[in-house]
């Protein structure tokens, strides 16, 4: 029998009810003839506190860092030395992803139908779209961004997927000792899979939602950081060209780590997009709301690329925002 290891990254500033709802999601989840363990890694929380407890109520595994420095990648790296089930696939969530009950059973299917494959996920979509007009921006974007995934992956190209939330084999996660230096640690995993001659496959079967940033100021740090993180990416150029990785992965991963910078240059496509945004839209005002906060989305970005380029030129530290959260 197959198995697979569940790892659930939870940050010191995650409240408890966000802990709780996930991990009554993440024992949800369809496993059939499949041995599953559930594994969460806790950054900077004490033993005794009370969301430590709860999780060691519930019975999951638990992996402390009581030093949350290197963030996400050190608890990536942490996991990796500190789980030794010999699992076949593993599958990997933050505290707020909350996937559909077929999500493994539809990610391992997409995996095992592509031999180059090496990380499967789903459609994205936003949870807490309702909180506020920047959550519904998102929810746009997240919309737009199904459907660019869509034709990647039917053309074969560069998948660069927002957070590394998904399934991959777990022969290709022990490997990979994750650079805890980087601004964005997702970008450099997917762009190292392809790099080795692997890919990332989607499916359109299942999905999994998220919480957006609360509010635009959040939004912007967060670009920021991501599009800094594409940008530091260039330093990989030599091992992307000599790569073995198709030409089209190559040009479309070097066009991803630009394209913030040209993205007001799509805008007058957004009238095409219109009823694809209203069919997720509550009423019109919703619609106005989500369409107009997409054409300022775009602007934004290219703002965020010139600010991320500034900061890197100048030697200017990049920040990282602990993310607000609402109780989903």
């Amino acid at each position: 029998m197959k198995s697979i290891d569940v790892l659930v990254s939870v940050a010191p500033f995650e409240p408890l009810s966000v802990i709780e709802r996930s991990v009554s999601s993440i024992m949800g989840l369809e496993h059939p003839d499949m041995d599953m363990q559930i594994f969460y890694r806790v950054a900077g929380m004490p033993r005794t506190d009370e969301r430590i407890r709860y999780l060691q109520d519930r019975q999951v595994n638990v992996i402390m860092r009581e030093n949350p420095t290197g963030g996400k990648a050190g608890a990536l790296n942490n996991a990796i030395n500190n789980i030794n089930t010999g699992s076949y696939y593993t599958s990997l969530f933050d505290v707020d992803s909350r996937p559909d009950s077929n999500f493994l059973v539809e990610c391992i299917r997409a995996l095992e139908s592509s031999p180059a494959a090496a990380l499967a996920t789903g459609i994205r979509y936003v949870t807490n779209a309702d909180v506020s007009r920047t959550t519904r921006l998102v929810s746009a974007e997240y919309q737009i961004l199904t459907h660019a995934y869509r034709l990647f992956d039917w053309s074969g190209a560069f998948k660069p997927f927002n957070g590394i939330i998904g399934v991959i084999y777990s022969s290709a996660f022990r490997d990979m000792h994750i650079d805890e230096g980087k601004l964005c640690e997702d970008f450099d995993i997917m762009q190292r899979i392809y790099i080795r001659g692997n890919i990332t496959v989607f499916t359109k079967r299942t999905g999994v939602g998220e919480q957006a940033p609360l509010t635009i100021t959040e939004l912007y740090k967060q670009r920021i950081r991501w599009i800094s993180g594409g940008f530091e990416a260039i330093g990989n150029l030599t091992s992307i060209i000599g790569s073995n990785a198709k030409m089209r992965v190559k040009l479309t991963m070097l066009a991803v780590i630009v394209l913030p910078l040209f993205m007001p240059l799509f805008i007058p496509l957004l009238p095409a997009y219109v009823p694809q945004i209203w069919k997720q839209s509550d009423g019109l005002k919703d619609l106005v709301i989500k369409t107009t906060g997409v054409a300022m989305s775009a602007l934004m970005l290219q703002l965020c690329a010139l600010v991320a380029i500034y900061k890197i030129v100048m030697g200017k530290n990049i920040e990282w925002v602990a993310a607000n959260r609402t109780e989903a």
